[in-house]
C-alpha cells in the first residue's frame, strides 16, 4: 500500500498551523479592539458625569454648586461653568450652564434690565440650554434686555429676596414672577417652621482634616408678643425688608445663657461636648478692637465628627417668642457652623429651627432665629454645632459606569417606577408611545398640608407687589401647574396605578386652589396674573411634550415656548 510523501503531510501541518495563528491573531485583534472600544465608552462616560443610579440627581440642582447664605438660606457659587446632561435618559439634552458673579444663570457683566425674571428651578431653566428657557425666548420676542434671577429650590420667601436685592438695583421696568404648584407652598411653609437646606460636601473631601470655630456672644432673649400673634411678624423681617419688625428692636428682659465663663460652665458640664473633644474647647480672648478684651468659645473640629456643644436654657415661658443671636467665625472648616434650637420629646431632644450655617470666614458672622417656646412646656436647648455626614466609604470594587448604561436599557421601566409613584404611557407625535411618570399629587386642602404656608406666600406676594409699586416697576406673576395636571388626562395608566392617591376621585378638573388664590389676591391687589394651565394642557392634547419625559419634573422645550408666548402676550398688551 503507498504512503503519504512526508512533503506532503508537512503542507497540511503548515497549513492547519497558519489557519490556527490566523483565527488567534484575528481573534486576539477582535478582543483588544473589543477592549479599546469599552474602555473609550466608560472613560466617555465617567468623563461627562453619567449618572445611572440616582434619576433625582439633577446636575444643576446638586449641592456642590451651592454655599450658604444667611439670608437666603443657599446661593449658587458665582462664576460656574460646566457642560453635560443634566439627567441620565436619551430625552436629556446637553447643556452648558454659566452663573453671573450672583450666581444667577446669566452672561457676565449685566447691569440693568428691562424685564427681570425671579422663581425656582422654572425660571432657571438648568435642564435646557439656556437660550431655550422662557426668560431668554421671551427677550428675543420682545427685544428687551432680561435678567434671569430664577434658582432651584427656591419658594416665596426667598423670591422676594431676591426681587429686593438684586433686582431692584437692575431699575427693571417689569418683573415676571413665576409661581409653581408642586412646592411653592411647602416651601413657604419650611420657611416658616425655619428649615434651610444642608450642603452635602463632595466625596473628595478630606475628611482628616481640622478647622477651628470660635462662638462669640451668644445670647438668648425674649420678644414682645408680636402684634398679630404670630412669631412669622419677625421671622419675615429680613425677607420683607422692614425695619420695623427686625426682632432685635422688641426683645424685653435680659439674656438667659449664661456666657460670661465658658471654662466654669464646662467645669460644670453645663456645656456639653463628646469627651473626645473636651480637651479641644478653649475660652479664649479677643483681640479686636469692637470686642476687645472678651472671650469666645474656641472649638477644635474634626471633619469627620459631628460637633455640638449644647446648654439647656432655664426659665422659658411657655408660648412665648425668644430670639437667639450670636457671632461665629470659622478658618478651615468644612461644612457649615450653626446655631440650633432643640426640644426635648418623649427623652429625646429634637431640631426645631437653626440658623444658615457659616463655612469658613476671615471675620464674625452674625447669626439669629426666632423661635416660639411650645405651649406644653419642654425643655430647650441651645446648641452650637458644625454637623457632617461623612459618606459611607465605597465597598469593593466601583461598578462599571457602562454596566449601568446596560442596566438603564434594560430596566428603563422599572427604574422610572422606582423614581416617580405613578406611571403611565403617553403617545408623542414625535416620540411615540413613551413611558412617563409623576411624582406631584394634586394639593387641594393646602391649609390642612401647609398651615402656614399660604399666609406666607400670600404676604411676600404682597410685599413683592410693595415693592415694585414703590419703585415704578410693573409686576406680573405667572403660575406653573404640575405636570400631571397638565399631562395627565393625555395619559394611559394600568388598572393598578394609584390614580386616585394623585388626582382627588380620578377628576381631571379638581380645581387648583393654590391657582385660584393666587388669582384673587392678584385681582384685589391689582397685579397682572397669568394662569399657564390651559395653554400647556391644550399642547398636550396636540400629543406634544410639554414637561420633559420620563425623569425631570420641569418643562421640556415646547412648555418654554409656550409660557414664553404668554408672558410675551401679556407684556405687549400693556398700555
Amino acid at each position: 500500500m503507498a504512503t503519504e510523501p512526508s512533503n506532503v503531510i508537512h503542507l497540511e501541518h503548515s497549513s492547519r498551523r497558519r489557519k490556527l495563528r490566523t483565527f488567534v491573531v484575528n481573534g486576539t485583534l477582535a478582543v483588544v479592539a473589543l477592549g479599546a472600544t469599552l474602555t473609550a465608552g466608560e472613560v466617555y462616560l465617567r468623563v461627562t458625569h453619567f449618572r445611572a443610579a440616582d434619576y433625582s440627581n439633577n446636575a444643576v440642582m446638586s449641592s456642590i454648586w451651592t454655599e450658604p447664605d444667611q439670608l437666603l438660606g443657599y446661593v449658587r457659587k458665582p462664576n460656574l461653568s460646566w457642560q453635560r446632561q443634566t439627567y441620565p435618559d436619551r430625552f436629556s439634552p446637553v447643556v452648558t450652564y454659566n452663573t453671573d458673579a450672583n450666581g444667577f444663570r446669566n452672561p457676565p457683566g449685566v447691569e440693568t434690565a428691562d424685564v427681570a425674571f425671579i422663581g425656582d428651578s422654572f425660571t432657571e431653566g438648568g435642564t435646557l440650554p439656556l437660550e431655550k428657557t422662557f426668560p431668554r425666548l421671551v427677550e428675543h420676542k420682545l427685544g428687551a434686555r432680561i435678567i434671569n434671577l430664577g434658582r432651584g429650590g427656591y419658594g416665596p420667601p426667598q423670591e422676594t429676596a431676591v426681587l429686593w436685592k438684586y433686582a431692584l438695583p437692575l431699575k427693571p421696568k417689569t418683573v415676571v414672577w413665576t409661581l409653581f404648584e408642586g412646592n411653592d407652598i411647602k416651601d413657604a411653609q419650611m420657611y416658616y417652621n425655619g428649615g434651610f437646606r444642608e450642603l452635602t460636601l463632595p466625596p473628595a473631601t478630606n475628611w482628616l482634616q481640622t478647622g477651628t470655630i470660635w462662638f462669640d456672644n451668644v445670647q438668648l432673649r425674649e420678644l414682645a408678643a408680636p402684634p398679630d400673634g404670630n412669631d412669622w411678624y419677625y421671622r419675615a423681617a429680613p425677607f420683607l425688608n422692614l425695619p420695623e419688625r427686625f426682632a432685635e428692636r422688641h426683645v424685653v428682659g435680659d439674656d438667659l445663657l449664661r456666657n460670661g465663663g465658658f471654662e466654669k460652665e464646662l467645669r460644670e458640664n453645663q456645656w456639653q461636648i463628646v469627651p473626645a473633644l473636651r480637651d479641644a474647647v478653649e475660652r479664649v480672648p479677643l483681640t479686636k478692637r469692637a470686642r476687645k478684651g472678651g472671650y469666645a468659645l474656641e472649638v477644635q473640629v474634626p471633619a469627620y465628627a459631628n460637633v455640638g456643644i449644647a446648654q439647656v436654657a432655664k426659665n422659658l415661658k411657655p408660648s412665648t417668642c425668644y430670639l437667639l443671636t450670636g457671632h461665629i467665625r470659622t478658618k478651615n472648616v468644612l461644612g457649615p457652623a450653626r446655631l440650633e434650637v432643640q426640644q426635648l420629646v418623649n427623652n429625646k431632644f429634637t431640631l426645631r429651627r437653626f440658623t444658615p450655617g457659616v463655612t469658613s470666614t476671615t471675620d464674625w458672622t452674625n447669626v439669629h432665629l426666632v423661635f416660639t417656646t411650645p405651649a406644653t412646656g419642654g425643655e430647650i436647648r441651645i446648641v452650637l454645632r458644625r454637623p457632617t455626614n461623612p459618606p459611607k466609604p465605597k465597598q469593593g470594587i466601583e461598578r462599571l459606569k457602562l454596566a449601568q448604561l446596560v442596566d438603564v436599557a434594560l430596566h428603563q421601566q422599572e427604574r422610572l417606577r422606582a423614581r416617580w409613584g405613578l406611571t403611565g404611557t403617553f403617545d408623542s407625535a414625535e416620540h411615540g408611545i413613551t413611558n412617563v411618570g409623576f411624582d406631584y399629587k394634586y394639593a387641594p386642602h393646602i391649609d390642612e398640608s401647609s398651615p402656614q404656608g399660604w399666609n406666607v406666600t400670600s404676604e411676600m406676594l404682597q410685599r413683592g407687589h410693595d415693592l415694585c409699586a414703590a419703585n415704578g416697576i410693573h409686576l406680573l406673576v405667572v403660575y406653573l401647574p404640575i405636570a400631571l395636571r397638565v399631562h395627565g388626562p393625555c395619559t394611559k395608566f394600568s388598572a393598578d396605578a394609584p390614580l386616585t392617591e394623585y388626582v382627588p376621585g380620578g377628576d381631571w378638573n379638581t380645581p387648583d386652589e393654590f391657582a385660584m388664590r393666587v388669582a384673587a389676591l392678584c385681582a384685589e391687589r391689582g397685579i397682572s396674573f397669568v394662569d399657564a394651565t390651559a395653554a400647556l394642557r391644550e399642547g398636550a392634547a396636540q400629543r406634544e411634550f410639554i414637561y420633559a419625559p420620563r425623569f425631570d419634573s420641569h418643562l421640556y422645550f415646547r412648555g418654554h415656548e409656550i409660557v414664553a408666548n404668554l408672558i410675551t402676550a401679556a407684556l405687549e398688551a400693556r398700555p
